[in-house]
């Protein structure tokens, strides 16, 4: 069913249906980075769930040394706390090691209408997200006008496919709500696709919000 939306990272891409986050339901379509995934697991780590390492770490560019003195000290401190699984450090600064693990990531939440997507829209100016609507809205310019000013994508039913009428806009941020957004899915990825616990993660104490 996701599939049926024909965005363009779909023939390789997985579904990831049932995630909840953010007081919002709604399924992925993900393409995993396996190399990340497999360094990961050689390292014993799943998502990185836990809110203080997501937030020092998701400002860092992968493989890009940061120099100590631009870091706020208090997330210098948190930084040298980690192991070598999450950094490398030097005397003159940290290389953040993490990867998100997914190569591309679109979220779609299914609904009957457009008063019923709740919070899902503001997800999308941190990820691609569409809503997939199961019946053609009777008001179609308006609805299509409502979906371009979320700056999500709209896909609508149409016999026993989804036809995309509007694509979903790349935010491209690289901020602390994808980076958690992601890695909640990564979890739900673990546990129904790969059959992994989604508790192998860095901290188990992670509260949404």
């Amino acid at each position: 069913m996701f599939e049926s939306l024909a965005l363009p990272m779909a023939a390789a891409s997985v579904a990831v249906p049932s995630i909840s986050w953010a007081g919002s339901r709604f399924g992925a379509l993900v393409v995993p980075d396996h190399d990340e995934i497999e360094r990961r697991a050689a390292r014993g780590l799943g998502p990185i769930l836990d809110y203080r390492t997501l937030e020092a770490l998701s400002p860092l560019s992968t493989n890009v040394e940061v120099p100590w003195h631009l870091l706020d000290p208090v997330v210098a401190a948190y930084v040298s706390s980690l192991s070598n699984d999450f950094v490398e450090m030097s005397d003159n600064g940290v290389t953040s090691l993490l990867s998100p693990p997914f190569r591309d990531l679109v979220l779609i939440k299914h609904t009957h209408s457009m008063r019923a997507v709740g919070s899902f829209p503001r997800l999308g100016r941190h990820v691609r997200a569409v809503v997939a609507l199961q019946r053609s809205p009777r008001r179609f310019e308006e609805t299509v006008a409502v979906a371009r000013r979320w700056g999500v994508g709209l896909g609508i039913k149409k016999r026993n496919e989804f036809i995309l009428a509007v694509r979903p806009q790349n935010p491209g941020l690289d901020d602390l709500v994808r980076s958690r957004i992601i890695e909640v899915v990564f979890a739900r990825w673990l546990t129904q696709v790969a059959g992994t616990p989604a508790t192998r993660s860095h901290a188990l104490n992670w509260r949404e919000g």
